[in-house]
């Protein structure tokens, strides 16, 4: 029988030092320290709290005539429609080089920009930039110039925020998941996120589908990353279960199936001379 223990995770006792979204298990139990294990998740547990706007999404550029200066909304929020298009009208408006007046309003799932002012000088946005917010407010991740005055969405506004989260083992490799280079991964499991912002989320591992190997185990890193690998800005705790389950010896293993075909064979020989007695004939287990 393997070994197995249940690790409990309370993200709110980790150390002072470490983040929501990367902590360090020191592992210090004799039964399971420096043995390779598989380790498994049995549960997560928490609100769902990844903000749509974070650090990694809330800048583009700004050119008017030429002149350029970089727009950042405010992070850590899931603003609605309307409170998404009054602050970047305030934005706009206050970082204007050239002190133009902008209006932005909703329009069937877009943003609506207009710009008023007593020339044409011709007016910008760049989301090709760092930690850009194309996806957010509905563009490619290029640039593009209003035309009489005005610039629409060109794609429909994002305000669902990620769609799922991966938690990850760093120190570990999958078993059974691969990325996107077909390489293994150190993918624990992939987590939909299928509640509102700030409600409670449960998600079981019914099967033991999700794995990870560690080899000469002595610490488990937990990572909480979006799709690309960038460390989430999670903004509650949470409560993780692992299974922790020892990979047992392969060359015990294979002795253990020797010794059971070799007592089967034995067995066999036993009852078919048993069924020969009193005749010449004797079988031996090398007959077998």
């Amino acid at each position: 029988m393997k070994t197995h223990k249940l690790i409990f995770v309370n993200s709110e006792n980790r150390q002072a030092a470490q983040s929501i979204n990367d902590i360090t298990l020191q592992i210090n139990d004799p039964e399971i320290v420096g043995k390779n294990v598989y380790v498994y998740l049995v549960n997560f547990v928490s609100r769902i709290c990844i903000p749509v706007i974070d650090s990694t999404n809330n800048i583009f550029t700004l050119n008017e005539n030429g002149t350029t200066t970089s727009i950042t909304i405010t992070s850590n929020q899931s603003p609605d429609w309307n409170s998404l298009a009054s602050e970047l009208q305030t934005l706009l408006t206050a970082a204007s080089p050239n002190h133009y007046t902008y209006t932005v309003t909703t329009n069937k799932s877009k943003l609506h920009f207009i710009f008023s002012c007593s020339s044409s000088n011709p007016v910008s946005f760049d989301f090709n930039v760092t930690n850009s917010c194309y996806k957010l407010l509905g563009f490619e991740k290029t640039s593009y110039s209003f035309s009489s005055k005005s610039l629409e969405s060109s794609l429909i506004v994002d305000l669902g925020g990620s769609s799922s989260f991966f938690i990850k083992i760093k120190n570990g490799v999958s078993n059974n998941i691969e990325d996107i280079t077909n390489k293994p991964s150190n993918t624990l499991s992939i987590v939909p996120n299928l509640a509102p912002y700030g409600a409670n989320l449960f998600f079981h591992n019914i099967n033991d589908d999700y794995c990870i190997k560690i080899l000469g185990l002595s610490m488990i890193e937990i990572q909480l990353t979006d799709f690309y690998g960038t460390l989430l800005t999670f903004n509650t705790n949470y409560i993780l279960t692992l299974k922790i389950e020892i990979i047992e010896d392969e060359t015990t293993d294979k002795q253990l199936v020797n010794n059971q075909s070799e007592t089967n064979k034995l067995l066999k020989l036993l009852l078919l001379n048993k069924e020969l007695k009193g005749e010449d004939k004797k079988l031996s287990i090398s007959n077998l």
